[in-house]
């Protein structure tokens, strides 16, 4: 199965954060990138196989006065709710693909990098850089004591203080 539901074709897309479950030997993974900032199957088990975070990629209105989200894995939901903003996280149920938490991009948040030459790499924001400005916004994260600089668009929060899902060792 593929985030709850059961695929049958071979060549169905997988992407980041989908949940995979072996019906045969009952193993479950989550999609995730290694530190080398490739895909790569890690083993969970527990409540964390009933949940997948989703980056919010898009956000615009509709005919009928609703808001409509994009996620990164292409689900598309209709809201009430203008707390969501681009860059936040949803975490979802599965696999009925309901929004059970909201996690805002802002200091103090866990994140996962996604992109760039720190891909892979997971650690704690520490502050928004020139958010109101006309190059690109930045942010500066912790990462096993040492700190960098990279993209706001690169970062996937996963936990407030600590994540919310199983990471790989970094």
């Amino acid at each position: 199965t593929v985030d709850g539901k059961v695929r049958k074709e071979l060549k169905f897309p997988v992407g980041l954060m989908d949940v995979l479950k072996n019906q045969k030997t009952g193993e479950t993974f989550r999609i995730i990138l290694n530190s080398k900032g490739k895909l790569h199957l890690l083993k969970i088990k527990g409540q964390e196989e009933n949940i997948k975070p989703c980056k919010i990629i898009r956000k615009q209105m509709t005919k009928g006065g609703k808001i409509q989200i994009t996620l990164h894995d292409g689900r598309n939901l209709l809201t009430d709710n203008n707390d969501y903003k681009v860059g936040d996280t949803l975490i979802i149920e599965l696999p009925s693909g309901k929004p059970i938490q909201h996690l805002k991009l802002e200091k103090g948040t866990f994140v996962m990098i996604t992109k760039g030459k720190h891909s892979g790499e997971f650690g704690k924001l520490l502050e928004i850089v020139g958010e109101k400005s006309i190059e690109d916004t930045k942010i500066l994260l912790e990462s096993n004591g040492q700190k960098f600089e990279t993209l706001k668009d690169y970062a996937f929060v996963i936990g407030k203080e600590k994540p919310l899902i199983n990471l790989p060792e970094q």
